[in-house]
């Protein structure tokens, strides 16, 4: 299984989407979602190589969904550096330039 690593981004990306389900959805929707974006994450443990690459980023991140969100991450062989969670409609570029 390959280590999984937040960038500080992508925390704070967690903790954005946690705050904005709460304030949207209540408690209740934003514990479930916020538990199931973390399995999908944990998934990518097992399967690291399960999302798809995406083209035009350099360095290279692939993404993988979740519901709303997709999970944008680098995977050297060893781990797994989530580096963005971002919901579909935001320019994924835009925010993924290092």
């Amino acid at each position: 299984m390959a280590e999984i690593v937040f960038h500080e981004e992508a925390s704070a990306d967690v903790e954005s989407i946690y705050r904005f389900s709460q304030d949207q959805f209540g408690q209740v929707v934003a514990d479930e979602y916020h538990d199931g974006l973390l399995d999908a994450v944990l998934r990518l443990e097992a399967f690291p190589e399960l999302g798809r690459d995406v083209g035009g980023i350099v360095p290279p991140v692939r993404a993988s969904s979740f519901r709303s969100h997709a999970i944008y991450y680098r995977f050297d062989g060893t781990a797994v550096a989530i580096v963005r969670i971002l919901h579909h409609a935001m320019n994924a570029a835009a925010h993924l330039r290092s």
